[in-house]
């Protein structure tokens, strides 16, 4: 059996310990917002001390998910207009893979908790299997203003 040299043992362990720790990072981007931790989801404009604005059931953070993308959760009423709003899949570039609708399951003109479901479809024809990719929820918005954009973001995988 051939001993590994110490230099190259140190060099290999030195290299895996990098990757361990800058892990979060190699698939960040500046532009996309990604919660890794939690799938209880607020609104970027809102303090922590307000409540959620959308709890995203399905997909999970770090699930792998194929199409059609299903998504389902809960969001507050405002969130919908006419009791829908926008659900994109994206890669870690911004690239549109796929977009599709969720719509309220019960009453949307209100200030409560509203049930959601829906589904994404791949508009692109890349291969994608196992690369990371985002899910983003996009608030409704029928004025077009800056100030009323909104959206929460989930890491998946694709498969």
């Amino acid at each position: 059996m051939k001993k590994i040299p110490t230099p190259v043992l140190f060099l290999g362990l030195l290299v895996i310990l990098l990757a361990i720790i800058l892990q979060p990072y190699l698939f960040k981007e500046a532009d996309i917002e990604v919660d890794s931790v939690s799938t209880q989801l607020q609104s970027s404009d809102e303090s922590s001390e307000e409540a959620e604005v959308i709890t995203v059931t399905v997909p999970t953070v770090g699930a792998v998910v194929s199409t059609p993308v299903v998504v389902s959760g809960e969001a507050r009423g405002y969130w919908f207009f006419e009791g829908s709003f926008t659900v994109e899949l994206i890669d870690l570039d911004g690239n549109l893979l796929g977009q599709g609708v969720a719509t309220a399951q019960g009453d949307w003109m209100t200030e409560e908790m509203v049930p959601f479901t829906g589904e994404v479809t791949l508009t692109s024809e890349q291969d994608m299997k196992f690369k990371p990719g985002v899910v983003v929820f996009k608030k409704a918005n029928p004025s077009g203003l800056l100030e009323n954009a909104d959206s929460v973001s989930v890491r998946v995988i694709l498969n």
